[in-house]
């Protein structure tokens, strides 16, 4: 049997094909009643009928497809950001196509992408990529951002700073009052916004009791914990800018013979698969990555349908996962 075509689709639900193709299309569908769309989808579910892209390629000038550019796409960050995006574009009618690299890497998988004609490109990194964003100008491909929100762009990401915020809320609301900060580059955590949460919270948190980690990594969250405890400095909680880096401070502490929760407390950032496996389980924030990438494929359709949108930033909100971790200081 051949394929349906738009024809049968519009014969079936008894409308004009014109009226059929609008139905089907997400941005005209709101041209057409909302019996007759409604007609025209069931009549298209039941057919089984596949819309022919290529030629509407031909007659619209768009071949519905989106890149997807990141450094990785198997980080905590860029793989959520990636899944909630091409969901978000699949449910839309689009498809995604996902390339990596970092610097000339990057360079050419966004040339190659405009060689393939893509309506639009989203950007996927925790820093502004301006030489990107630079050469989609140059090229007319309009841009969202994933992951972070730099000025002039439409961007979506997670609430970095309303993640700290929790997670220092709850440790002050457990009775802690000297807090310990530890970050690290590359955790999703920077310094300064983590530092500031906990004195928000009430916390005090001494000068040498703000720990930068050499690297995100257990080993360097056990070496920064380390140092915290040699600081002489008193603290009952450690805020860690990244699971990773709690996992560490929770080994550091168990070697010290200050365990978690009865001597110290400890959370995390990110929600990582580990977190619920430590020892104890990890409190932590999860972040809304995927959320946060649907949110940016949004976006961009919305500046593909209607040209001349204001950008917008979209802040995600996380939420706080609580464990055995983080418990009331001893004495308390």
């Amino acid at each position: 049997m051949p394929p349906a075509t738009l024809r049968d689709v519009a014969d079936l639900a008894g409308v004009h094909p014109a009226t059929a193709s609008r139905a089907l299309r997400d941005d005209t569908r709101h041209l057409v009643g909302g019996d007759a769309a409604g007609r025209v989808l069931r009549a298209a579910r039941d057919l089984g009928y596949v819309p022919n892209h290529a030629a509407a390629s031909l007659r619209t000038q768009r071949t519905r497809a989106i890149g997807f550019l990141a450094a990785t796409l198997d980080s905590p960050l860029t793989a959520p950001l990636a899944h909630g995006a091409a969901a978000e574009l699949a449910r839309a009618g689009y498809v995604m196509l996902a390339a990596t690299g970092t610097g000339p890497a990057a360079e050419a998988a966004l040339s190659g992408m405009t060689a393939r004609r893509a309506d639009g490109l989203i950007i996927a990194s925790p820093a502004p990529c301006p030489r990107l964003h630079a050469m989609a100008a140059r090229a007319g491909i309009p841009v969202a951002a994933a992951g972070h929100c730099p000025a002039g762009v439409p961007s979506a990401a997670a609430d970095l700073t309303a993640g700290a915020r929790l997670a220092a809320s709850h440790l002050a609301a457990l009775g802690h009052r000297r807090a310990a900060c530890l970050t690290a580059p590359g955790s999703p955590l920077p310094a300064g916004t983590l530092a500031a949460a906990a004195r928000a919270a009430g916390l005090d948190v001494a000068r040498r009791n703000a720990v930068t980690a050499r690297g995100d990594t257990p080993a360097d969250g056990q070496r920064g914990c380390g140092r915290l405890l040699a600081s002489g400095d008193p603290f009952t909680a450690v805020i860690a800018g990244s699971d990773l880096l709690a996992a560490g401070c929770l080994a550091a502490l168990a070697a010290a013979g200050r365990p978690c929760p009865q001597a110290v407390s400890v959370t995390g950032f990110g929600n990582l698969p580990l977190a619920g496996c430590l020892t104890p389980p990890l409190t932590t924030v999860s972040l809304p990555h995927d959320r946060a990438g649907a949110a940016a494929a949004r976006l961009l359709l919305e500046t593909l349908l209607h040209p001349g949108t204001a950008p917008r930033a979209v802040l995600v909100g996380p939420a706080l996962v609580r464990r055995q971790s983080a418990a009331a200081p001893s004495g308390w």
